[in-house]
């Protein structure tokens, strides 16, 4: 599938900003302030040495976890450090493509330029974002009330920046090795257009295939099909966890939306249903039939929370009749298996096989797999994985 222009370039220049918001790893400065550090930073900044402007900052907040303006400096000094150099990257890839921005960004991924101010230093921007958004202070950790105040919402914007900086990560690096738009990637980049890289075609015919044996099929022709049925769902439920761990991420990230909420109870709701806008958005975050405004913008919220877990459920069933278990317990933990190494289901079946199948060895294996779901669910289903 290829994706708009317009989409792929939000989600590169998303994946070029981010910013750590937390480390407990250093002890702070003796005898200087956290106000005089906070000082200094942002004479640093200023001057566009954002290398000592984060240093100041992070020893800010080892002093003074609290501060707004230590966490809003070290944040902007992270962000800043990323930006300033990946834009002169783009931009001079960009002019080498007749100015088109969209030629430019994807010249500039795998440069090694790029990749170091992504990856570079002793400590990757990469890894700060995680540790920042898992860590005891991120969105996904404790960070809130108190420790940003009310009034400072700028904070919880750039960490938008950094949640999306890691989906983005994510989606153009899906397999981790740092390198962009590459196999195993999910998204690849063939010529000028990048592509989704699973062929959701191939995947569908192979599962249904094993719905359309008959007596002329041999037992090594059924063999073949199975075990192309159960690659073929390990492929889909590979992109089903990516998925939902993206998903996961994305809910963080609308929690941080709605915080701080004590400035958010003091807005008033546009629904008489709710006291205040943060009751009617939290309520929105979580209930599809919640009475306000906000439910219509999230319904693909709610698309995206299920379809995942609902898609691999029926895939997850199909696995267990074909090899005999399951293939997880829960979709962000799924890990993918051979076919070697199962000895259950239709496979244990098949193998006890010889010759040309019986209609009775036909019909036990249809109806074991078609026993919830019909042929056209199944393929339905699974291309419901087109994005």
């Amino acid at each position: 599938m290829r994706f708009q222009k317009g989409i792929i370039i939000g989600v590169i220049v998303l994946s070029m900003s981010g910013c750590n918001f937390f480390e407990w790893l250093t002890p702070p400065m003796s005898g200087i302030s956290a106000e005089e550090l906070i000082y200094r930073g942002e004479q640093y900044f200023e001057k566009q040495d954002y290398t000592s402007a984060e240093e100041s900052f992070y020893q800010a907040m080892l002093i003074d976890p609290k501060s707004s303006k230590a966490r809003l400096g070290y944040a902007r000094a992270l962000l800043w450090q990323v930006i300033y150099p990946v834009a002169n990257i783009v931009a001079e890839e960009a002019h080498k493509n007749g100015d088109n921005i969209y030629q430019g960004l994807l010249a500039s991924l795998n440069k090694n330029e790029f990749k170091e101010a992504l990856f570079g230093g002793e400590v990757p921007l990469y890894q700060k974002i995680i540790d920042a958004l898992e860590g005891p202070n991120g969105i996904i950790g404790n960070q809130g009330d108190g420790v940003i105040t009310d009034d400072k919402l700028e904070p919880n914007v750039i960490l938008l920046v950094a949640y999306f900086s890691l989906i983005s990560l994510n989606l153009l690096d899906s397999n981790g090795d740092r390198q962009f738009l590459t196999p195993p990637d999910y998204l690849r980049l063939q010529g000028n257009e990048v592509t989704f890289s699973l062929d959701i075609d191939r995947i569908v015919s192979n599962v249904v295939a094993s719905t359309e044996i008959d007596t002329s099929y041999t037992a090594d022709d059924l063999i073949n099909t199975l075990k192309g049925s159960h690659d073929a769902l390990e492929e889909s439920l590979s992109l089903l966890r990516f998925l939902y761990l993206n998903i996961v991420y994305v809910d963080g990230l609308l929690g941080c939306v709605i915080r701080p909420s004590a400035f958010l109870k003091r807005v008033s709701a546009s629904s008489s249903a709710y006291s205040n806008q943060y009751d009617e958005i939290r309520d929105a975050l979580t209930n599809p039939s919640a009475s306000t405004s906000y439910t219509n913008s999230l319904q693909i919220l709610y698309i995206l929370r299920y379809a995942p877990t609902n898609v691999g459920r029926v895939l997850n069933d199909l696995h267990h009749v074909l090899v005999g278990s399951y293939a997880y317990q829960n979709l962000g933990d799924f890990t993918p298996s051979v076919w070697g190494s199962h000895s259950g289901g239709l496979k244990a079946f098949g193998e006890t096989l010889s010759g040309t199948l019986t209609e009775d060895d036909v019909s036990n294996v249809i109806t074991q797999i078609t026993n919830e779901y019909t042929p056209e669910e199944i393929s339905n289903i699974i291309a419901g994985l087109r994005l």
